[in-house]
């Protein structure tokens, strides 16, 4: 009979590295840069308005037209990531089971219409606050 041997189980291991960096690390200095320059910038928006304004209802004015601008780009950004999550899931399943596709499809556009509708509502109502800011 052949003798057989057998490889150390040490040798197939693979030893950690010492420099592997932890998870989260990244995303953690990230964070914290972004709210260096977020907290700051917040406070000024906060506090500079009525420091300088002449009269409450030009303090007044200003405001709606920051809230109108940030309506509209928050309803934007949002919009944009529901719509690209939502085809990301969809085209995976369809990906996944091609004969499902007909009953994906009609939700999916469902859905797809109920999100566009959101951003245009958010649109409509930063048009009418335009209204509110003269010399708009």
């Amino acid at each position: 009979m052949g003798t057989t041997t057998t490889m150390p189980t040490t040798e197939l291991i693979p030893k950690p590295s010492h420099t592997a960096r932890t998870v989260g690390s990244g995303g953690d200095v990230t964070m914290r840069n972004t709210l260096k320059v977020l907290v700051p910038a917040l406070a000024v928006l906060l506090f500079a308005n009525p420091a300088f304004a002449a009269e409450g209802e030009a303090a007044n004015q200003g405001l709606i037209a920051l809230g109108a601008g940030l309506a509209i780009g928050l309803a934007a950004l949002g919009g944009t990531l529901g719509q690209s999550n939502a085809a990301r899931a969809t085209y995976e399943s369809i990906a996944r089971n091609p004969q499902a596709a007909d009953k994906i499809n009609t939700p999916f556009f469902v859905g797809m219409a109920l999100i566009e509708s959101l951003v245009l509502f958010a649109f409509a109502i930063a048009f009418l606050l335009q209204g509110y800011v003269p010399g708009a």
